[in-house]
C-alpha cells in the first residue's frame, strides 16, 4: 500500500513539473503574482507581529508568564 501511495505522489510531482515546464510563462506570473501579495500584504502585517515576539522572548515576559 505504501508502494504505490509513493508511486503515485512521484507521479502527480512529475506531471506538476511537466506543467511547469510546458506552462512556464505562467506559472513565472504566478509567482510574481504571489511574491507581491507577500510584500504588499503578509510581510507588513505579520512583522509587527514577529518583532513583538522576539522582544517578549528576549526579555523573558513569556517565561514570566
Amino acid at each position: 500500500m505504501k508502494a504505490r501511495s509513493a508511486l503515485m505522489q512521484g507521479f502527480i510531482a512529475l506531471l506538476l513539473v511537466a506543467l511547469m515546464i510546458i506552462y512556464s510563462e505562467h506559472g513565472f506570473r504566478a509567482s510574481q503574482e504571489g511574491m507581491k501579495l507577500f510584500f504588499d500584504v503578509v510581510l507588513p502585517s505579520l512583522l509587527p507581529f514577529f518583532i513583538l515576539s522576539e522582544v517578549l522572548f528576549a526579555f523573558g515576559v513569556v517565561h514570566f508568564l
